[in-house]
């Protein structure tokens, strides 16, 4: 399941062009899209294809993905622990939406949503990246899977699956920790937000 998974996001983050929806209007250009940020683009998306799918969202996310990564370049140059922490927290990303999937017996909704956060992550990274001489206020913690779903063996899934992995997670959670205590404060702060706001996310249990 964790190699499907992470093959999906590398597909969507390869999305060409002609797998976009089809819009009305012209589509902004780079400086344009950056300027939107990926929250931006989803909305004006929205608002300018007729019937954009899901499939198409998620091209849509892999290819801002794209180019936002490749805007962040220069930002990360002499800024390795980030480009660590990255990838840690990405790692961790794939491991939290493999398991959310488990967890949930399946369905779509899960899926997309791990293709799509590719471009949040993007996002995140350009922000820490900026705000890598900055000050920064308190770090938030985040929760592994286990702590914040405490009643995941009363799922009727296949319980051995489930089970490897939510302690994948733990350990791609711990990790990610990690990484990020060795980031300058005001990086820190914009990588543990993210984490601890996908960490803490109920996914429609409450």
């Amino acid at each position: 399941m964790t190699k499907l998974l992470l093959s999906g996001l590398v597909l969507t983050g390869l999305a060409l062009a002609q797998d976009l929806p089809k819009f009305d209007v012209a589509r902004p250009d780079t400086p344009q899209v950056l300027k939107m940020r990926y929250t931006g683009l989803s909305r004006w998306a929205d608002e300018h294809s007729q019937a954009m799918n899901e499939a198409e969202a998620d091209a849509l996310a892999g290819w801002y993905a794209g180019i936002r990564r490749e805007a962040n370049r220069p930002l990360l140059k002499d800024k390795p622990a980030l480009v660590q922490a990255m990838k840690d927290l990405s790692a961790w990303n794939s491991c939290y939406y493999e398991t959310l999937y488990l967890y949930k017996g399946g369905g779509t909704l899960y899926s997309h949503a791990g293709k799509r956060s590719v471009a949040s992550l993007a996002d995140v990274e350009a922000d820490a990246a900026i705000a890598w001489s900055q000050p920064g206020g308190k770090t938030p913690r985040g929760r592994t899977f286990a702590q914040q779903h405490p009643d995941w063996l009363k799922v009727e899934q296949d319980q051995a699956e489930l089970k490897k992995a939510v302690a994948r997670e733990g350990v791609a959670f711990q990790k990610a920790t990690a990484s990020l205590v060795k980031l300058p404060i005001g990086a820190r702060e914009v990588l543990a937000t993210y984490l601890a706001t996908t960490s803490e996310g109920r996914w429609g249990e409450n």
